[in-house]
């Protein structure tokens, strides 16, 4: 009997035993779901914390971003804006009459056309008239020389060739082959000199030591250049027989050019060269006029109107030019825009009656 109590004692002891121990296991396990549970929210809250952190940060951050590119476009679009400004230096004198106002592109554009009519009528006005005129208008106004000047330069670059270049290389030919012959200075004579561009040029020419040139700038205005001679180029200040090279480069303005001719004979030496380059249109025109044509077919050979070269105001230049005492060297037509003219001095007398005025060159109103 006493073994029996036993074995229910152990087996009692045993019972009450297993129930707290399971009961304390399974809350335990239960407040370790909970803590688990808890930091599983706490991990999700904390990443969602994070995750909003962290898109307020790129929030902050854009911005900054976006300013320096903005300050970068502004950069970009100030450089611009100031490169206009800086290739346009030319307008300050302008500006500087407005007030010290920064002038608009419009305005810019007016003063453009403005000074393009400007030298349009200044040209006409040459052209038209005698140069005794043309003298007395400069020195009344001598602005009209920069303005006229500065409408010029702006024709040549539109130009397929600058005369002028071409002159300044035939008379280094000329140099080569009197350097041969006599070791003296050549003299140079340019009628209606401009910026005396010719003279720069030349006069920066060194054989050895010495420059092998003497140029004398002859124009209606020195403007303060002082290479410029200001004078009528019918009446200069040059001693006679003095000049071994006469130059006209596009200066044959005005409706007394025989007298400009005749004042060339009396400074160049004998036998001295004059050199002519001019607008081929003031000494040529178009004709209509008949030539035959091939028709093919039944028709054959047809009579059909084609445009032909006028050139009898040039055959009457020539024929003046041996009434003023020179003879026709060489003609280069070969450009299509202008003509290229040498002329040697012979001993016959100048005409004083003769009178010649080639055709004026004439812009289009706009």
């Amino acid at each position: 009997m006493a073994k029996k109590k036993t074995s229910s004692t152990s087996q009692a002891s045993k019972s009450t035993c297993k129930v707290p121990i399971t009961g304390s296991h399974d809350k335990a396990q239960k407040n370790d779901y909970v803590s688990k549970s808890r930091r599983r929210n706490l991990r999700r809250r904390m990443a969602k914390k994070s995750s909003g952190n962290e898109k307020s940060a790129k929030d902050v951050t854009t911005p900054s971003v976006e300013k320096t590119i903005n300050v970068k476009q502004n950069e970009k679009s100030a450089k611009d804006v100031t490169t206009p400004s800086v290739e346009k230096n030319i307008n300050v004198k302008h500006e500087s009459s407005l007030g010290g106002k920064k002038m608009s592109a419009l305005q810019r554009q007016f003063l453009e056309k403005l000074s393009g009519s400007r030298f349009r009528i200044i040209n006409e006005e040459l052209y038209t008239t005698t140069s005794s005129v043309a003298l007395k208008n400069f020195r009344e106004d001598p602005d009209l020389f920069r303005q006229y000047h500065e409408g010029f330069r702006k024709q040549v670059e539109s130009w397929p060739v600058n005369p002028l270049e071409i002159m300044f290389n035939s008379i280094l030919s000329i140099e080569r082959k009197k350097r041969r012959q006599i070791d003296t200075k050549i003299c140079i004579a340019d009628f209606g000199c401009g910026d005396a561009k010719l003279a720069c040029r030349l006069l920066q020419i060194k054989n050895g030591t010495e420059c092998p040139f003497i140029v004398h700038s002859l124009d209606l205005v020195a403007n303060g250049n002082e290479l410029i001679t200001p004078c009528d180029m019918a009446n200069t200040s040059l001693q006679t027989a003095s000049v071994d090279v006469g130059v006209f480069c596009l200066a044959l303005m005005g409706i007394n050019i025989a007298d400009f001719i005749r004042e060339a004979h009396r400074v160049l030496k004998k036998d001295g060269i004059l050199k002519i380059a001019e607008v081929r249109s003031r000494f040529e025109g178009s004709s209509d006029g008949e030539k035959y044509g091939k028709q093919y077919g039944k028709e054959g050979k047809k009579k059909i109107k084609a445009k032909q070269a006028d050139t009898r105001v040039f055959d009457q230049f020539i024929e003046v030019m041996v009434k003023l005492g020179f003879r026709m060297l060489r003609t280069d037509k070969s450009n299509t825009m202008f003509m290229f003219i040498d002329f040697v001095k012979n001993e016959r007398k100048p005409s004083k009656e003769v009178t010649f005025s080639a055709k004026p060159c004439i812009y289009k109103r706009r």
